[in-house]
């Protein structure tokens, strides 16, 4: 969601053609510097180990395999969004008011915390209050990091650097992602614990990198946090509700894109859930389960990846006459859309393979 609303501020919406600015406060003179490269590699660094989600893959056939049923592995799932829900909008305002930095960190111990709760957890109860805590650092990080970028340039005099160092992080989570993918291919070696105890202490090693980040200051508020009582918090709470609601009723097309991303993530994330049980049943091995994931990450990488090169290349994101490639004109063009579509091709067949054998296997037709 807070994804989402950072793009108000960036790009210019349709509509009155004029550029919404989701933060109406006064820009704070920036006396102070910022080592701005150390704080880039810690991002980085932070990025790469919190997208190693190893379980991601094998979460579901994992509860399966210690003999939960699939409702209370989906009961367990339902905790996690209910928490994502509820939660989402205040840890967004917490992390303005308490700075972005302890956010970012009390995520990161919340997903270790999470991690460690899984690994020993006996029963359902203790599972979906892992769930839970999982759910509550996605929150924190959600939009979070995004928005301590975005400061860190502005408070450097680099912010017209924002789409390409997001780029950056982009690519940097999708390779993360992949790479925790192939982590189902040690379900031998790691068992069930293994697999969260080593999430674990990959949550561990991107708190410590956020532990290095230095928090920027770039407007009055952000620089007034420390002069505050916690007795203040809960009315400037309240005044962050309202500034909210009256920024969603002023740009209804934001909200609109909200709501959408919202509708069309529920179905995939549920097709993501259920294949897994589905592929375990039909006696796929449960170290293979992650080769529909690698596949449309490949895909999604490959596509993002020619956006990447393009933007490297001096353009705007899939601006293909900037490809870094020794072709011009229109068959630059070519190479570039040819890219994307192999992208697009890579991602749908990888999921379209795994439906219809699902769908074969359990109505029995022969071809």
């Amino acid at each position: 969601m807070r994804r989402a609303a950072l793009l108000w501020g960036v790009f210019v919406l349709p509509g009155n053609g004029a550029l919404f600015h989701a933060e109406a406060e006064r820009v704070f003179p920036m006396n102070h510097t910022i080592h701005l490269k150390k704080q880039l590699r810690c991002i980085y660094l932070s990025n790469f180990f919190s997208g190693l989600r190893i379980t991601d893959a094998v979460w579901v056939a994992l509860l399966a395999a210690r003999g939960f049923s699939l409702w209370e592995i989906g009961l367990a799932e339902s905790v996690y969004h209910i928490v994502s829900l509820l939660c989402e909008v205040p840890s967004g305002m917490a992390a303005d008011l308490l700075g972005r930095k302890r956010a970012l960190v009390a995520g990161g111990i919340l997903a270790v915390l999470s991690s460690l709760l899984m690994a020993f957890a006996p029963g359902l109860f203790l599972i979906c209050a892992a769930m839970g805590l999982n759910a509550l650092s996605n929150t924190m990080f959600s939009g979070t990091d995004a928005a301590l970028t975005y400061d860190s340039l502005k408070q450097a005099g680099q912010e017209e650097r924002y789409l390409s160092v997001a780029a950056n992080r982009s690519q940097i989570g999708m390779l993360a992602s992949a790479l925790g993918s192939l982590a189902s291919t040690l379900r031998r070696f790691l068992r069930f614990s293994g697999f969260y105890l080593v999430s674990a202490l990959f949550s561990s090693i991107s708190t410590l990198a956020m532990l290095l980040l230095k928090e920027p200051v770039v407007t009055e508020a952000q620089a007034a946090r420390s002069s505050h009582s916690l007795r203040e918090l809960p009315g400037q709470f309240a005044q962050l509700v309202r500034d909210s609601a009256a920024a969603l009723h002023g740009c209804p097309l934001a909200a609109k894109l909200i709501a959408a991303d919202a509708v069309i993530s529920v179905p995939c994330y549920l097709t993501k859930m259920f294949l897994q049980q589905r592929l375990v049943e039909l006696g796929w091995p449960t170290e293979w389960l992650f080769l529909p994931l690698l596949l449309g990450g490949a895909g999604a990488f490959l596509y993002a990846l020619t956006g990447m090169l393009c933007m490297i290349g001096g353009g705007n994101f899939l601006e293909y006459g900037h490809l870094p490639l020794p072709q011009e004109g229109a068959e630059l063009h070519s190479i570039g859309i040819l890219m994307i579509e192999a992208g697009v091709t890579v991602c749908v067949m990888a999921v379209i393979i795994q439906i219809l054998e699902i769908v074969l296997e359990r109505t029995g037709f022969d071809d």
